[in-house]
């Protein structure tokens, strides 16, 4: 068999790996890049990139870095999967989430302060699930976006990921009191940013 033939077989081997893989759920594809099998590495980033690019850009805004934070987490989670037990989907993309929120807040540090807020102007603010529940989850993420930097890292760890505020204090390198501070201040512009919409009106702004 001639250069040409070996090249072409190789191809056609390696399109039906893909095509095997693809069919495969997310515990068959973790035992088999445990194995050391590309195909099934390719196929299992294909199949989540989207849950994480969302979640990245809920941290960084700018498309191309957020991409970068998730191809880097993924790289982690893959160099590290040898000492993961595969134990469900939840315990699965709690790993995974964890290390790309990680990769997020790296960036973001290396980029900013969070020490943004005055302290002593917290003032809790509470926006009713209710409201939110009338909302899509493309209406949620474009809001949280819109947020300041230090507001949008605190909510989302806070509000999404279920971090205390000690653990963000850590992670952001800030005090709980200034965690705590810049959570009541995002969800003050996001009571502003609803009003504004038509969405929600509480007292602030007058019941009708």
């Amino acid at each position: 068999m001639d250069q040409e033939a070996d090249v072409r077989l190789g191809n056609h081997n390696q399109g039906w790996m893909i095509i095997k893989f693809s069919v495969m759920n997310l515990p068959e594809l973790v035992t088999e890049i445990k194995k050391g099998n590309a195909a099934a590495e390719e196929i299992f980033i294909k199949q989540l990139s989207r849950r994480y690019i969302l979640l990245c850009r809920r941290y960084v805004k700018d498309h191309g870095d957020a991409e970068e934070r998730m191809h880097d987490g993924f790289l982690k989670f893959l160099s590290t999967i040898h000492s993961f037990k595969y134990q469900g989907e939840p315990a699965l993309h709690g790993w995974i989430g964890r290390i790309m929120v990680n990769e997020c807040i790296g960036y973001l540090r290396k980029k900013s302060s969070f020490s943004i807020v005055p302290e002593d102007e917290a003032q809790e603010i509470s926006i009713p699930e209710e409201i939110l529940d009338r909302l899509s989850a493309a209406e949620i993420y474009r809001i949280i976006l819109d947020l300041p930097m230090g507001y949008r890292t605190v909510f989302n760890l806070f509000e999404i990921e279920g971090w205390t505020h000690k653990e963000i204090a850590v992670a952001l390198g800030i005090s709980e009191n200034t965690s705590k501070s810049q959570l009541s201040r995002a969800k003050t512009l996001l009571q502003k940013i609803l009003i504004s919409n038509g969405i929600y009106y509480g007292k602030q702004s007058g019941q009708r």
